[in-house]
């Protein structure tokens, strides 16, 4: 599908992106394994996104599958499905908004103004000013997020099929490994 080769393309863009920003201020990034800090309970995410975790399923380790299955089917669970113990198991496959937590990203205000937002345990005032973080280190989310929603549009025209009905605007993160 030329949609997940677009997704892909995006994925490695942030990919590349992060790597920067961990190469320039490594001692100042505080995100490794066992934080979950910026790990949302079950959000959404587009459907290409969920398809991508679903093609790369196969990939994960057994024990991976095995708890990622469970959680999938597991309706009461409050924090994200993809944890166990404080770790992610979907990471290779994670999607974007996560790929992206806790780096400077610059959003828009309250007031509409522009700001640089970053995880509080990332660059802290005691230990690093803010203005110093370089433009090709801070990511603009608004124009991810249209790429994003791009991509995911594309995607959803590969899967309008006669009888089969449209995805919704977002779906739990491990839709696909249930609802085939």
């Amino acid at each position: 599908m030329e949609s997940m080769k677009l997704y892909r393309r995006l994925v490695d863009r942030v990919e590349a992106f992060t790597a920067l920003v961990r190469r320039r201020y490594s001692s100042f990034i505080k995100c490794r394994k066992g934080c979950c800090t910026c790990c949302t309970p079950s959000f959404g995410v587009f459907p290409v996104e969920a398809w991508a975790v679903k093609e790369g399923f196969g990939c994960l380790p057994p024990k991976a599958r095995e708890a990622l299955l469970r959680a999938a089917k597991d309706t009461s669970r409050e924090d994200c499905p993809a944890l166990e113990q404080s770790a992610c198991l979907l990471y290779p496959l994670r999607p974007v908004l996560c790929r992206t937590h806790g780096y400077p990203l610059l959003v828009l205000g309250e007031a509409g103004e522009p700001t640089v937002r970053f995880c509080e345990l990332n660059f802290r005032p005691q230990e690093f000013s803010p203005g110093v973080i370089s433009g090709d280190c801070v990511l603009d989310l608004e124009q991810l997020n249209r790429a994003l929603a791009a991509v995911n549009i594309s995607f959803l025209k590969e899967q309008e099929r006669p009888g089969v009905g449209g995805f919704p605007q977002r779906v739990p993160i491990l839709h696909f490994l249930v609802n085939s």
